[in-house]
């Protein structure tokens, strides 16, 4: 069965650290084995690791959507990785989830190490013991935890950006000194589990997703009621859900998913009581039949019971007529070879038939299994009950795990993803239907439906989206969805709801999630007559079963009078559709409706592979949403809506109903099969005539893989080394004509190396290629060949036949107007001993050219040329190793006569590889003769080659010396390749030049970070003084995500910059505006643009020091800026031109100019800040002040749009230029954004491109608010710590801004965090703080940013032996008796410098503890004094470096503490309330009422019971008034509350009050309805 779980890992925002950090914490008991040797029950040695390919980068570890199945899952001993095979081949940009038990023999604290690069971090239990996160490089970080003897949770959430992978758990055990990975024997995992993987981009959570709006719903629908039914102790694994009268029977599995079809262990319950049972404790059980073959079908007819087991359909026996069976009779056996996955699943039974769903065999990890071991595996099969008799009714199905009825009685199939099926689907069966799973059965036979037309899904189910392991269709006929189907899903979970539309007389429709909320994924839903739904649940070890669910489960789904507001139903109408709702929308939502719709579209391919990606993906825009009058439909009409597409629609939250109500689930997923009005179109020619195969109509062993980079489009053909693997594509041209066939390719070195032979049919006229070998699978490259095609449409296939060789890759085919004309040598005239051969093979046409052998053998071509002048001479060849290997031969070549010229021929190793020469000859127009002569002299290296073809085409044009003009209006039909001497990642089909514009398709590929993947990149050197401005006017439309175009300057992968237009996740266009600096990336983007792209103008400015951005609307009247830029670094001798890339190669982009001008330079908007009174800047913003600045180490700085510094990358320094000779007080304003790390370099000497000279001959003080103490914020670092509860004190939190005052005054420095004093620091070494010294900041390394701002420095003076003036002053000067007051002591002198040190102050003869001045005062709290009268104040102070010892007096008075007379108690008034009439008004669903009192007296504040007379509580409330008022209060009613008013419309009943002071009060009420 096709499935998936995990757990998802956490979304966090945390920066990355670069140090090992360590964190203790305590776990709880453990459980389990108490022995580290012995692994737990049920469990392996090892870990499961499982990974996630993503669609998108992340920069910290995320959340991921829930029911997603895994590209990797695997089983390692331990983890300790550090390469893509060891993540199952994934290289960039995935998710990790490694999961295990930890068997613990000795209690105590262990300490773990965990290295990771990218992000990571360590659960056990559900403590977090190691975060890790962030972008980093292989860095380590510890964590400490105590343990209990016993099995213990592991889980490691891992991701790996970009350059390089690596996770390593270690640890260090308890009285051990040395960390060591943590090895196999105390790591176990889930025994016995099928490891199923699927392809394709997994998705995180995003920001402003939830349950239900673009996350799985996470309750059950509101419209039901949940109510459990499972007795204690009752496990049931349910596989069939039946009624037999009243009676539930429970059919359960008995099987593991991994057994052989050699386990009965099944059985069969019957429940009584589950109609009316509110609990468990109103059902029975009783276990009437067992040593059932893991059956999936229960069926009771003519009150017989049938269940259909893996091998056979069984009536059950009740020998002793005592309710149990004893014994089973077969009524009919089918194909079972004992796969594991060989299910029958089943029943619905009609006509004296039973019907049935066999399922195929597949391999453990989900493959297809070919063969299989049976025949007719896959099929929709009747029985017939009396005979046994098996018809085969409908075939090509996978995992068939759910059938169920339609409206009109249909009978309808879910089939789960896996091969041949891209994504999950609801199937309708009819006879002779074949649904696309092809079998190939023992001994290589077709399945029995194979050959027919494949039948369309009435719905897909979008895999890890809304579906992952369907099970059982049921029509719901009551409720708010009445008459739609409910469908189950063992690992997606819950059940999902189908509205069925029909066009042109077939089913498609929507799926909308609508329940969540069970014990455990739903494996079979039975309703009962007053619409109650019962759901079995089920589930197994590796990925079938929902994440953090049981594995058993039976409950039921009572439906109550609540009608959630949802969307009704989804139905296809002309241009779009029209959406129904349950409840009208509400004004705010009908405001602007249009903008609250987001939908896309994509389509699904069928092949060989598990799974399958979507394809086509694009963006649908909504041109108008209209209300019917009633609010409750709207009609959606859309661009570009395409038949055989699964169109998505969103409305995301607030999307409201008119009773204020949320959408209950946001999303929709429909089947658009076909759509009323729509008229298939006439077939047009592929643009640049690419057709890529991966998109053709595969057949036999053909699948799509996508491994090996470097191909076309989204993927390539592989699977080519069986008979009948092939790809079938349509092509069409407008004329009749000879066309060039260009076929790429890779031919690498299995099952041989050497050219291998492949059939391509052109209309069915078969010819055989010879593929030369490509030296390796990632290597990519093509052949051509001439072929004939009339207008129109015309069908190309590659095809493996009998005698071919096949096991090459096919990654396209290209129809191109022939640029050259072909001459086989077979046709040319011979003389002199040549003669026509076909022995070595790799030749085109019929043969070739052989013997010639000596002086004077020659071959003629007769060719064409539509004008005089130079043409190309493309020789086909083969030199091999006669006379001898090795040997460089020679032939004359002469044209019509004239005179010969020796044509050098390299040697190509053997005679059957093929190599191609070029020469440039003059021709006239007309005929010409070319002729090759063995030279006359006839030497072991003149001749003895074999000639295949000549190709003539006219030369390229000579490029002049002096060079060109950058300047390109794009006329003609070529790229003028002297002007643009680079096209980066050619790929075909992807570039051309026609009416006056530069056509580039966006294909797959992107320039982001550090990929520069983007195809077809154009470019031309760069003016060489580093000042210029390249500007370009763009077009391009489509609607990817992040599809972009626009202008690039490259130096290298880790060193660009782009000015491109980008379709934004949320349908707008920006423009983006990136530099990647050294391997970091910055970028900003623009407000929207007014839409797509049209004659937009972008411009990017080299200023030699920085590159700008700027573009126009208007086509260059006005420009609009995007900011200063950022720096030039790095951007060596650039190449600049531009790119159309990140689309999925149907959009173009329209490049209708480029030039290169003189830059205008965008003036700095920043304002330069001013300095504090005696302080000079340093960096006031400008970027004037940024030219004192230099830059020392990797990494960089930018100037952010608000003016301030940013860093990049690291570890470097960016220093000031002017040295300090003295002491000196430094400010400047930093702030963190996360938990990053930074710092300020003081006193260290000139380091020029060095910083670490900084770092060892000065002191950094540091910025990182969790590091360790002495390398935390405001320490200097790894010296001395700061003051931490004063620095904590004074700290503003991550985004706000903090000051530094960094005063260094000799070996002293002293350090203020906004305007508090949290460090005073004396160095000892002589080697640092010595003049002159410079100031620097630092940028810590990737992944860190530090803002900064206001830098600014001032000279100090350097006094000595100032008298200080020393005041006392209490405040207030007079206490009473027994409390404290407030004594400031000053000081203060004539002196620049502010006083430091300590005072001691005396009180009344008494000193007190010295206190430490801040900013010249200390503030010292005295008392309390026990008697009254003066009391004398003094205080000395020390002095320090430039100022003297000084002392002050001061006096305050104590006094007597006035005598109080406390006011009289208030009167105490006891609650009384009084009844608003006498009823109590129950609301329609009876669970909730309400009533209206009147507070008569007091506070009338307590818990209220309505009870009968009797005593027996029929609700509960609270209420809460103030005397004189009145109110309703609303009381939660009981299920005795429900049954009373079932049958009576009023209840006498009794109000008991209990108020808070404890006294009570009893009203006489009714309780009506």
């Amino acid at each position: 069965m096709s499935s998936t779980s995990q757990r998802p890992s956490r979304l966090r925002r945390r920066g990355p650290l670069a140090v090992v950090l360590a964190g203790a914490l305590a776990l709880g008991v453990a459980t389990g084995v108490t022995a580290a040797s012995a692994v737990p029950a049920g469990d392996e040695p090892g870990v499961t690791m499982r990974a996630f390919q993503l669609g998108q980068p992340i920069s910290d570890l995320c959340t991921l959507k829930s029911g997603q199945t895994p590209n990797v899952d695997l089983l390692k001993p331990t983890i300790d990785w550090d390469a893509p095979d060891d993540f199952g081949g994934l290289q960039d940009n995935y998710l990790v989830q490694v999961l295990a038990n930890l068997s613990i023999d000795t209690a105590g604290t262990y300490q773990f190490r965990l290295t990771s690069d990218d992000g990571s971090d360590l659960f056990i239990g559900d403590q977090l013991v190691i975060d890790h996160d962030g972008l980093h490089g292989p860095t380590a970080k510890d964590g400490s935890v105590t343990l209990t003897a016993g099995v213990h949770p592991l889980r490691v959430n891992y991701f790996e950006g970009t350059n390089g992978e690596r996770l390593t758990l270690q640890w260090q055990k308890p009285g051990q000194t040395t960390f060591s990975v943590v090895p196999t024997s105390v790591l176990s995992t889930e025994a016995g589990v099928t490891r199923v993987t699927a392809p394709g981009f997994k998705q995180c959570e995003g920001q402003s997703d939830s349950a239900g709006d673009g996350l799985q719903l996470d309750a059950v629908n509101p419209a039901y009621d949940l109510v459990d039914l499972r007795p204690a102790g009752f496990e049931p694994q349910v596989s069939g859900l039946e009624w037999d009268g009243d009676d539930l029977l429970v059919l359960t599995w008995g099987g593991n998913g991994n057994d052989q079809g050699n386990v009965s262990l099944g059985e069969l319950w019957r429940l009584k009581g589950v109609k009316t049972a509110t609990s468990p404790a109103g059902v029975t059980r009783t276990k009437i039949a067992g040593a059932l073959k893991e059956p999936m079908g229960v069926k009771v007819v003519d009150g017989d019971v049938y269940v259909s087991e893996k091998h056979q359909l069984s009536k059950l026996v009740d020998a002793g007529d005592d309710g149990v069976f004893e014994t089973k009779e077969t009524v009919a056996t089918w194909p079972f070879d004992g796969n594991f996955h060989e299910f029958a699943f089943g029943m619905l039974y009609e006509g004296g038939k039973f019907h049935l769903n066999l399922s195929v065999s597949i391999n453990l990890g989900g493959a297809t299994t070919v063969p299989q071991g049976s025949h007719d595996r896959g099929t929709h099969i009747t029985v017939d009950k009396e005979t046994g008799e098996i018809e085969y009714v409908a075939g090509g199905l996978r995992t068939p795990h759910g059938m169920g009825r339609g409206p009109d009685g249909e009978i309808l199939v879910t089939d789960n993803q896996g091969g041949w099926l891209p994504a999950s689907k609801l199937v309708e069966i009819k006879p002779g239907r074949f649904f696309n799973h092809f079998t190939t059965g023992p001994g290589g036979t077709k399945g029995r439906f194979d050959e027919e037309p494949v039948t369309k899904p009435i719905l897909w189910m979008p895999q890890n989206e809304i579906a992952n392991s369907p099970s059982q269709p049921v029509l719901v006929e009551e409720g708010p969805y009445a008459g739609q189907l409910l469908i189950g899903d063992v690992t997606y979970g819950g059940l999902q709801r189908a509205y069925l539309d029909k066009v042109d007389g077939e089913y498609q429709g929507a799926l909308f999630r609508m329940s969540q909320g069970l014990e455990a994924g739903s494996s079979r839903v039975l309703r009962d007559e007053d619409g109650t739904l019962y759901v079995g649940g089920i589930g197994a070890g590796g990925n079938w079963g929902q994440t953090g669910k049981l594995r058993f489960g039976l409950q039921k789904l009572e439906l109550n009078d609540t009608v959630p507001f949802d969307m009704e139903s989804m139905k296809v109408v002309e241009g779009g559709f029209d959406v129904t709702y349950t409840k009208p929308l509400s004004p705010a939502t009908l405001a602007g409706l249009a903008s609250k719709y987001q939908l896309d579209q994509w389509r699904y391919k069928a092949t060989a592979q598990y799974g399958g990606p979507k394809l086509d993906e694009e963006t649908l825009e909504v041109t108008s949403a209209v209300a019917s009058p009633d609010g409750r439909t709207v009609r959606i009409q859309v661009d570009g809506m395409k038949p055989d597409r699964v169109v998505h629609l969103r409305s995301p939250r607030p999307f409201s109903a008119t009773s204020g109500e949320t959408l209950w689930s946001t999303e929709a997923w429909y089947t658009l099969n076909s759509y009323p009005g729509y008229v298939e179109p006439e077939p047009e020619p592929a643009p640049f005539g690419l057709y890529e195969l991966e998109d053709g109509e595969l057949t036999g062993s053909a699948n799509i893989q996508n491994e090996h980079a470097g191909f076309s489009g989204s993927g390539f053909v592989a699977g080519m080394g069986d008979v009948g693997a092939g790809s079938t594509v349509q092509v069409v041209v407008d004329e009749a004509g000879t066309y060039d066939l260009k076929l790429g390719y890779a031919n690498g070195p299995n099952p041989f190396e050497g050219t291998k032979k492949l059939s391509v049919f052109v209309n069915d006229q078969r010819t055989q290629l010879s593929l030369p070998s490509t030296g390796g699978w990632k290597t990519w490259g093509s052949i051509t060949r001439q072929i004939t095609l009339p207008a129109g449409p015309s069908t190309i296939r590659l095809e493996k036949v009998t005698g071919d060789d096949g096991h090459v890759n096919l990654d396209y085919v290209q129809v191109l107007r022939p640029t050259s004309t072909r001459y086989e040598a077979e046709s040319a005239a011979r003389s002199g001993g040549a003669n026509l051969q076909n022995e070595h093979a790799g030749f085109s046409g019929t043969g070739y050219v052989g013997g010639l052998e000596t002086g004077g053998a020659s071959v003629s071509f007769t060719v064409d040329a539509d004008a005089a002048g130079d043409h190309d001479l493309t020789l086909g060849y083969a030199n091999g190793p006669h006379p001898a290997p090795n040997l460089t031969k020679k032939l004359d070549l002469s044209v019509n006569g004239g005179p010969a010229r020796s044509v050098s021929l390299a040697n190509t190793g053997a005679w059957n590889a093929w190599r191609a020469s070029v020469e440039r000859v003059a021709l006239q127009e007309g005929s010409n003769t070319v002729t090759y002569t063995v030279p006359a002299a006839n030497g072991q290296t003149d001749g003895r080659v074999n000639v295949d073809y000549v190709d003539v085409a006219e030369s390229a044009p000579v490029c002049d010396p002096e060079g060109v003009s950058s300047d390109d209006e794009f006329e003609g039909d070529a790229l003028d390749t002297c002007r643009w001497s680079t096209v980066l990642n050619p790929a075909p089909g992807g570039l051309e030049v026609r009416d006056g514009e530069l056509r580039l398709s966006a294909q797959s590929g992107d320039i982001t970070g550090g990929i520069f993947s983007a195809r077809n990149v154009v470019l031309q050197p760069a003016p060489s003084d580093g000042t210029w401005a390249a500007t370009t006017q763009l077009s391009l439309t489509g609607t990817k995500e992040y599809l972009q175009g626009g202008l690039i300057a490259h130096t290298s992968t880790d060193n660009w910059a782009k000015v491109v237009a980008m379709r934004t996740p949320q349908s707008t266009w920006v423009l983006e505006f990136g530099r990647r600096i050294d391997g970091q990336m910055v970028f900003s983007n623009s407000p929207a643009l007014p839409g797509a792209p049209k004659d937009l103008q972008l411009q990017m400015v080299s200023t030699g020091t920085t590159i700008q951005a700027k573009y126009s609307l208007d086509q260059g009247t006005s420009w609009q800026s995007m900011g200063a830029g950022y720096p030039s670094t790095g951007l060596v001798d650039p190449k600049v031109g531009v790119a159309a890339y990140n689309g999925s190669g149907s959009q173009i982009g329209r490049f209708e100019k480029f030039t290169i001008t003189e830059p205008v330079v965008e003036p700095d908007t920043c304002e330069a800040t001013t300095a504090d009174p005696g302080y000079r800047m340093l960096y006031d913003g400008t970027a004037a002040s940024l030219e004192d600045w230099n830059m020392a180490g990797p990494g960089f700085f930018t100037r952010e749009a608000d003016c301030t510094l940013k860093t990049h990358g690291g570890l470097g320094l960016l220093w000031h230029q002017d040295a300090l000779e003295g002491d000196y007080s430094l400010q400047l304003d930093w702030k963190l954004t996360a938990d990053h790390n930074g710092g300020v370099f003081v006193g260290f000497p000139n380091p020029g491109t060095d910083p670490w000279v900084a770092v060892n001959q000065g002191y950094e003080i540091q910025i990182d608010a969790t590091d360790d103490a002495d390398s935390t914020t405001g320490a200097v670092y790894n010296f001395q710590s700061a003051d931490l509860p004063k620095r904590d004190a004074a700290l503003n939190p991550q985004g706000a801004w903090n000051h530094y005052e960094i005063r260094v005054e000799g070996k002293r420095i002293r350090i203020y965090l906004n305007e508090v004093l949290v460090n005073d620091f004396t160095s000892a070494d002589p080697a640092r703080l010595d003049w002159p010294s410079y100031v620097g900041l630092q940028n810590h390394g990737n992944g860190e940013n530090v803002l900064y701002r206001d830098v600014q420095v001032k000279e100090l003076a350097d006094p000595e032996n100032v008298a200080p003036t020393v005041t006392v002053t209490p405040t207030p000067a007079t206490v009473e008796v027994g409390r404290t007051t407030k004594v400031e002591v000053a000081v203060d002198s004539p002196a620049e410098e502010t006083p430091t040190g300590e005072v001691v102050l005396t009180v009344g003869g008494t000193a007190l503890p010295a206190a430490t001045l801040v900013d010249g005062k200390a503030s010292i709290t005295v008392g309390p004094f026990d008697r009254t009268g003066p009391v004398a104040l003094s205080a000395s102070y020390d002095g320090d470096a430039a100022h003297d010892p000084g002392e002050g007096s001061g006096s305050l008075t104590v006094t007597k503490k006035p005598v109080v007379t406390p006011p009289p108690p208030p009167p105490v008034v006891k609650p009384k309330l009084a009844t608003v009439g006498t009823k109590v008004d129950a609301d329609k669903a009876r669970r909730k009422a309400a009533v209206t009192l009147r507070c008569v007296q007091g506070a009338c504040r307590g818990t209220v019971s309505l009870r009968l007379a009797s005593g027996k509580q029929l609700g509960t409330g609270k209420v809460t008034l103030k005397a004189g008022a009145r109110g309703k209060v609303r009381l939660s009613l009981t299920k005795l509350a429900r049954k009373q008013l079932k049958g009576k419309a009023a209840v006498r009943a009794v109000l008991v009050v209990r108020f808070a002071d404890g006294s009570t009060q009893r009203l006489t009420v009714r309780l009506t309805r």
